[in-house]
Parts: structure tokens; C-alpha cells; sequence
């Protein structure tokens, strides 16, 4: 029932993005550490018969079984038990960096240049005074305050996931246990936050 057999194609179609534009999530540095137990998990998943074609959500199986996809990961940071607390925001106030500029501004070749040149400058000094990015999110307002209900439950260092999986009638028969996943004797620690190029819709 492991996600690793989707994960592990999916990061591998997304490498070059991956390591490129920089390391997302650790996950080029697990794919490394992993590498040579790579191949016998792309052989289990073949007797399995799961096959992953980019950029589309796995079908079933010859036995009708799915495979695990990972949605979403991501380890706790202080900001977000912050969050669930209510000491900081779930959502930041941008400034208003395009102030005091109309449309015609970036219409118009000669003032164009003066007003991006101005919005970046302003852009960057905001970002400088917050000491971080701008976390803009739209949320319902019950949906931030039921976070509060994760306070004491959660801490810092743990991850939270989202992952799918369409159990099929005879795999109700046992419990779920939700373990940390391994390949082999490499823990794997990568976060999941954006999508990559090979992620299905």
C-alpha cells in the first residue's frame, strides 16, 4: 500500500525541475540516497501491475486494486503550531506594492520600465522588513478556526500528509497502521507542497 510506488516515478519524471530550480522538500536528496533501492521498488510495483502514466491519476490494477498517491507533505514548523495557537495569522496582509500606479503605467513603453522597476524594489523592501515570504491564502473563516482543534495533537518535526487510496473490499479486512516510509534503510523525510511537472491532476 505504499505511495513510494507512484512517488518515486513521479519525482524521477520531475528531476531536472527538481534539482534545477533547487532541492524542493529534500526530495532530490532522498532520491540520491535511495537510488539503489530504486530499481527492486520498480519491480515490485511491476508485479503489482501498477503502471503511472505523467501527468494522469493511476488506474486500477488487473486485480482492480489502486495504487497510493501522495497528495500532500509536509513537516510542522514553529509558525505553523503558531497558526493552530493563534499567535500569528493564517493568512498575511500584503502591501499594497502596486500603489499610486494605473494601468496605463505598464501600458505605456516609457513608464513601464520606471513602474516595474518600482514595484520590485518595493516588493523586495516588503519582504526584507518581514524577514520572509508573504503567506496570501483565502480560507473560510470556520475552516482557520476549527485548526485549533489540532493544538496539543501536533508539534513540531511532524509531518502531515494527504494521501488517496480507493481500498477494495478485501483489503478492509485488517487495520490501518500509518507507518514512516522507508526504502530500504533511507527514512524518507521529503515534503510535498508543490506541483511538479510529471503530478497528476
Amino acid at each position: 500500500m505504499s505511495y513510494q510506488y507512484q512517488w518515486v516515478p513521479l519525482l524521477q519524471g520531475s528531476r531536472k525541475y527538481i534539482l534545477g530550480k533547487r532541492d524542493i522538500g529534500g526530495a532530490g536528496a532522498w532520491l540520491n540516497a535511495a537510488n539503489d533501492e530504486i530499481p527492486a521498488l520498480m519491480r515490485r510495483a511491476d508485479l503489482l501491475d501498477f503502471h503511472f502514466v505523467r501527468g494522469k491519476r493511476p488506474e486500477a490494477n488487473r486485480f482492480g486494486r489502486f495504487a497510493t498517491t501522495m497528495e500532500w507533505a509536509r513537516r510542522l514548523t514553529e509558525r505553523d503550531i503558531d497558526i493552530l495557537t493563534g499567535k500569528v495569522p493564517y493568512s498575511d496582509t500584503m502591501p499594497n506594492i502596486d500603489e499610486g500606479f494605473a494601468e496605463q503605467d505598464l501600458t505605456d513603453p516609457q513608464k513601464r520600465i520606471e513602474a516595474m522597476r518600482t514595484i520590485r524594489e518595493r516588493m523586495f523592501q516588503a519582504v526584507k522588513e518581514k524577514k520572509g515570504p508573504y503567506w496570501v491564502r483565502e480560507v473560510p473563516a470556520d475552516d482557520v478556526k476549527g485548526l485549533q482543534h489540532l493544538a496539543g495533537h501536533v508539534r513540531v518535526g511532524m509531518f502531515i500528509t494527504k494521501f488517496r487510496k480507493i481500498f477494495t473490499r478485501g483489503e478492509m479486512n485488517a487495520d490501518l497502521v500509518i507507518g514512516p516510509a522507508r526504502l530500504g534503510d533511507h527514512r524518507d523525510d521529503s515534503e510535498y507542497e508543490e506541483i511538479l511537472p510529471a503530478s497528476p491532476p
